[in-house]
């Protein structure tokens, strides 16, 4: 029986321990949330720079293979 208490503390008391890291888990998610959303309109915003920039020269060279 008194193993059985010592284990139900030791158990009560890593509980509360992991349930104090909680909040600091959510804001690491909501951090690595935020950095996602903004690398991602980044990244598409570079993308579509880029392939602008492409579409461009392809039209050039069209016109001045066909002009």
């Amino acid at each position: 029986i008194q193993v059985l208490n010592k284990t139900e503390i030791l158990v009560e008391d890593v509980e509360k321990k992991v349930h104090s890291l909680d909040g600091i888990f959510s804001i690491i998610d909501k951090t690595t949330d935020s950095v996602n959303v903004v690398t991602d309109k980044i990244i598409g915003t570079l993308v579509g720079k880029i392939g602008h920039i492409f579409k461009k020269k392809n039209n050039k060279d069209e016109e001045d293979y066909y002009g």
